[in-house]
């Protein structure tokens, strides 16, 4: 991928999600597959996973990745089995290290992709993640039937997506909705 998409600037690097190690095997671990990633003149940026399930960003602040255009990854917070307040202090712990946080997955349901959608709790962590400058990535963009899942099964997979017909619902319509907010052209609505 590196060798084919190197000058791309629009690329970043997800070489891992989810580990079961500690963070000093998971360090060196990227530090390996970020050097063979840049040996092919690649300049994107990277997001190291950090421990349990990613949501420990503060480990990696301690003893950080220092390679360039690298910066600690906290993925995975679902709204209704992660609320905010258990992990606030370690995003606030990494930022205040000067260093950056990227959300890869995150959803409004249970970790098991379904469950309650819980919008209070989505909502809470959106208002965060924008008063400290952090993106964030849906899971799931896709029709697979979970609560996590913003399309309904039958959405075509080419679009055009409307609200209505396309959206499930409240889970696909509130966090369009959120992405609407950010990005106007993201969907056409009716």
């Amino acid at each position: 991928m590196s060798a084919k998409y190197g000058s791309n600037p629009n690329i970043m690097y997800d070489p891992g999600t989810n580990p079961p190690f500690a963070w000093a095997t998971v360090k060196t671990y990227h530090e390996a597959v970020i050097a063979a990633i840049r040996a092919k003149r690649s300049r994107q940026h990277h997001l190291p996973c950090t421990p349990q399930w990613d949501q420990k960003p503060d480990t990696a602040a301690a003893d950080p990745v220092t390679l360039p255009r690298t910066w600690p990854m906290w993925s995975n917070f679902y709204a209704n089995s992660h609320p905010l307040a258990g992990f606030q202090k370690a995003i606030t712990t990494t930022l205040n290290a000067g260093l950056a946080i990227f959300v890869t997955e995150y959803g409004g349901c249970s970790a098991n992709g379904n469950g309650t959608f819980n919008a209070r709790n989505c909502k809470k962590w959106w208002t965060f993640l924008d008063a400290n400058d952090i993106g964030c990535t849906n899971w799931a963009v896709e029709t697979n039937g979970e609560t996590s899942s913003i399309f309904k099964t039958n959405a075509s997979a080419n679009g055009p997506w409307n609200h209505g017909p396309n959206l499930t619902d409240p889970d696909g319509t509130t966090i369009i909705t959120y992405i609407q907010s950010k990005y106007a052209a993201t969907l056409t609505s009716p």
